[in-house]
């Protein structure tokens, strides 16, 4: 068997490495062409504008709707949009109140009582407290409801109706003290009032009709105390009708 010249052997060289060049060339004029049919292409149709429609219907500068959230909760979510431009606190505060009950008394998209709907509305600082309630209180027999009937054949609100709306002056809300914070004497910072701008909002829900379980023996109106928490308008107390 001949051994190649060295003089073919380079010409082989050459010739791979000058196919591996046009190949890098052609390969990179096609990545630099889809970037540019990508950076250009109109946005207005196809597939690709689901996710900036749905961010746009369903998220506004203080707010996002809740996870797997019913037909009524979008609509309701789509009221929140336009009452936030609107910038009227009594609008905003009626939807809140909205928005929050059929994410915080709908169990159909819950996965567990651990799943707390409608948080986000709650007033900030008071949310670790509302959730240990919520625990031992509405959502505490949640799971049990889930094992005998089904997620599907738990509660959902239908719609929610605004009786009342008012303007209450202020409201009072307990701040629980900061347990990173200590005094002297190894305690923790005591808790403090704070009087902030409220809105009363009187509301009435239903639930969809359910052969399962019996909604009537649910909570199915309350007046929602909403306050300005620093611009952001969230329901400090409720009291039940």
């Amino acid at each position: 068997m001949t051994k190649l010249s060295d003089s073919k052997k380079r010409r082989i060289n050459n010739n791979l490495i000058a196919c591996l060049m046009i190949l890098m060339t052609v390969t990179i004029i096609i990545f630099v062409v889809n970037i540019i049919k990508i950076t250009t292409s109109d946005t207005g149709a196809g597939s690709t504008l689901a996710t900036a429609v749905t961010t746009n219907e369903y998220a506004n500068e203080s707010y996002s709707i809740g996870n797997n959230p019913t037909e009524i909760n979008k609509t309701y979510f789509k009221e929140l949009n336009t009452a936030v431009d609107s910038e009227d606190p009594a609008k905003i505060s009626e939807a809140v109140v909205k928005c929050f009950i059929t994410e915080y008394y709908t169990w159909t998209n819950k996965d567990g009582n651990y799943d707390i709907g409608g948080m986000q509305y709650i007033f900030k600082q008071k949310q670790s407290d509302f959730a240990q309630y919520t625990l031992w209180n509405f959502y505490a027999d949640m799971d049990l409801y889930i094992t005998k009937y089904g997620t599907q054949n738990l509660m959902q609100v239908k719609d929610v109706t605004i009786m009342k709306t008012a303007d209450a002056g202020t409201y009072t809300v307990e701040i629980p003290g900061d347990s990173s914070e200590v005094t002297s004497d190894g305690a923790s910072s005591e808790a403090t009032k704070e009087s902030l701008t409220c809105i009363d909002v009187t509301a009435e829900w239903t639930y969809e009709d359910n052969t399962s379980i019996d909604t009537a023996e649910f909570q199915n109106q309350a007046v929602f105390h909403v306050v300005n928490n620093d611009g952001r308008w969230e329901i400090a107390g409720i009291t039940a009708e």
